[in-house]
C-alpha cells in the first residue's frame, strides 16, 4: 500500500464518520421538532386529576379482585 493510497483511505473514512455524525444529529434534530411539538397549554385533564377529590384515594383492582 502506497503512501497516498493509506491517505485517501483515511480521508475517505473521515469524510465517512462526518457524514454519518451530520446524519444521526440531522435525525435527532428532525425527531426533536416533528414528534415532540411544544405545547402552549396544559392538559384539562391533567389539572382535573391533581385537583380532584379521588387522587390516591381509590383502590385499584387488577384481574377481578376485590
Amino acid at each position: 500500500m502506497t503512501a497516498s493510497l493509506a491517505v485517501a483511505l483515511a480521508f475517505a473514512a473521515v469524510v465517512l464518520m462526518a457524514g454519518i455524525a451530520i446524519g444521526i444529529a440531522a435525525v435527532a434534530l428532525l425527531d426533536w421538532i416533528v414528534v415532540w411539538p411544544r405545547r402552549s397549554r396544559r392538559s384539562p385533564g391533567a389539572q382535573y386529576w391533581v385537583h380532584s377529590d379521588y387522587a390516591d384515594t381509590t383502590p385499584i383492582t387488577v384481574g377481578g379482585a376485590r
